[in-house]
């Protein structure tokens, strides 16, 4: 995914503090569940904006009868675009069961669809094995480890599956967040970055999935 080149028009400022990020994604997250009951693993989505999307069509001769949708075969040429990190792409996505990070897979089943302009990526990332959720709460956050493209946890998530569980959406300090990464950058570590080679900060800005599925009353 060609973030810098297809966006360079968007970069207003050369400090790299005030640089970040210059993509702006709606995303969701649902958690999967097993007909055991069990935490299979986490659907991804991400809802890209209509300029970008239409970088992406046009650079691709997609949609060449320009009628906003995509053939079964465009959809197939597209599905994973946003999987393949040689071409400078770093979004991903982890979880945790309390404070201990959970093992998951490379992302399977990926789709892409086009809808009002926008395109509409999804994946699935499976746990390295399912499990049962009750004893602590399980967190989920897709993010871009530099922190070039936001992922805003706007879409409503939703459970796969049969859970009684219950779903909520944790917003980043951001004014910690931001004074760490100003003092990151303020550190004599901190002359070796520049807006090409940032430092991985995007988990600190990131929005948390809390998904507890802890017995209540």
């Amino acid at each position: 995914m060609r973030f810098a080149a297809c966006l360079s028009v968007l970069l207003l400022s050369s400090a790299p503090a005030q640089a970040h990020p210059h993509m702006f994604l709606d995303t969701g997250l649902n958690p999967v569940f097993n007909d055991k009951g069990q935490l299979a693993g986490v659907r991804v989505i991400w809802l890209y904006d209509a300029f970008y999307s239409l970088l992406m069509i046009e650079e691709g001769g997609f949609d060449a009868d320009g009628d906003g949708q995509l053939s079964e075969s465009e959809e197939a040429a597209l599905a994973g675009f946003d999987q393949n990190p040689d071409k400078g792409y770093t979004g991903t996505t982890r979880a945790y069961l309390g404070d201990r990070e959970l093992a998951l897979s490379p992302p399977v089943e990926p789709h892409v669809t086009l809808e009002a302009g926008q395109l509409i990526s999804t994946h699935l990332r499976l746990f390295e094995e399912p499990l049962d959720p009750a004893g602590a709460p399980v967190f989920l956050r897709t993010f871009d480890p530099t922190y070039y493209a936001a992922f805003d946890l706007s879409l409503t998530p939703r459970i796969e599956g049969e859970a009684e569980c219950t779903l909520a959406v944790v917003e980043p300090d951001e004014g910690a967040a931001n004074a760490d990464l100003e003092a990151l950058l303020a550190s004599p570590s901190g002359a070796g970055y520049d807006e090409y080679n940032f430092p991985e900060v995007g988990e600190t800005f990131a929005d948390t999935l809390k998904l507890d599925c802890r017995a209540t009353g």
